[in-house]
């Protein structure tokens, strides 16, 4: 499977689900520039060039050994958006710290620390989109509310802890042992390693990724009730604004929200090995199993070739945002690129990294 087809797995839930039925309402790129001036121009120019879309606020950044460039367009280095599935890989990181403290260990079976009766795919099956099941719940009693987040451009997540178990516990598997994109999956993994160390899944992501990162400016609300007054929902394909995605139980696969500030020291943290991960970058960075087409997956991230260098990446997609967070480990720089519609951005990171390793 190439990278376009990937992206397809990774984003195409919001595009299936949040749909139209209004006149479109057109948007475009603001034309207020922030920080560096040169990349905020390129961003504008890329965005005008781009296919994909209609895009509105952009906000990117650009990290090298040598330091961090910030710019956008009607948004900012601390511009709060939501991230999307890029959330799954922080999920990986959490469970490869609990390997490494020996919480849990990637060949546990899901079911040692959910109630998900004789499921029998493991950990690392979850982590690497492996275990069989659908990226989303599509059973009869969860197709009123897909029509109804499509209709009112909503949050298509809402389901408890034990609600989502109840539905793994009894959701069938397609192919188990070839890679299958399922948010259903590593939601399902984020809540198996918190529960295995006793804490919500909310809790441990902010203990263990954003305060030992520094990443001050980001969150996981989980439920509306926890949403700032500003929160951001960006815009649907058509220009209706999107209610913010908080992604329920299933928050472990999509449902933080950050600033490139934040994104910034997350990526740098991978690329530099930083001691505050608490395990080498490597351990989800590189390679587990074949994706097919010359693709493979590690701990949720994704390896590919892009004009002969290998790239480890992962993107997302809400009802209102899209995101694309890029790196290549042996340059030591990384990009991060987010909008608030639901144009992709994976073509625009792309450029920036090209570019920045031609220069």
């Amino acid at each position: 499977m190439n990278r376009q087809g990937i992206i397809a797995l990774g984003t195409g839930v919001a595009a299936l689900l949040i749909g139209s039925l209004a006149l479109p309402n057109v948007l475009a790129p603001s034309t207020e520039k922030t920080g560096d001036q040169a990349l905020a121009a390129r961003l504008s120019e890329l965005a005008a060039e781009s296919t994909e879309g209609q895009y509105h606020h952009l906000s990117a950044a650009i990290i090298t050994p040598e330091g961090t460039t910030f710019a956008g367009l009607g948004a900012d280095e601390n511009t709060e958006m939501e991230i999307g599935s890029v959330t799954k890989t922080m999920t990986s990181l959490l469970l490869a710290q609990a390997v490494q403290s020996g919480a849990v260990t990637l060949d546990d079976r899901a079911g040692d620390h959910l109630p998900l009766g004789d499921q029998p795919f493991t950990l690392e099956d979850l982590a690497t989109h492996r275990s069989g099941l659908p990226r989303i719940d599509l059973s009869g009693g969860n197709i009123a509310n897909l029509l109804w987040s499509q209709v009112h451009a909503s949050d298509p997540y809402s389901l408890s802890v034990d609600e989502l178990a109840a539905v793994v516990r009894e959701a069938p598997l397609e192919k188990p042992g070839t890679v299958s994109y399922s948010n259903m999956g590593v939601g399902t993994l984020g809540q198996a390693v918190a529960a295995a160390q006793g804490l919500s899944y909310r809790d441990l992501l902010q203990r263990d990724v954003f305060d030992r990162l520094g990443m001050t400016a980001s969150s996981l609300p989980v439920t509306p009730d926890n949403l700032g007054p500003d929160a951001r929902g960006g815009y649907t394909e058509t220009g209706r604004p999107a209610k913010p995605w908080t992604v329920g139980a299933e928050a472990p696969s999509g449902g933080a929200r950050s600033t490139a500030t934040d994104m910034a020291r997350y990526a740098r943290a991978l690329l530099t090995d930083d001691a505050a991960l608490g395990i080498p970058a490597a351990t989800v960075l590189d390679p587990r199993h074949e994706v097919g087409e010359g693709a493979d997956i590690g701990l949720a991230w994704f390896v590919t070739q892009d004009e002969g260098r290998t790239i480890t990446w992962h993107n997302g997609g809400t009802g209102g945002h899209r995101t694309f967070l890029v790196l290549d480990r042996e340059a030591r720089k990384a990009v991060y690129v987010i909008g608030d519609t639901t144009a992709s951005v994976d073509g625009i990171g792309l450029a920036l990294l090209r570019e920045e390793n031609n220069s």
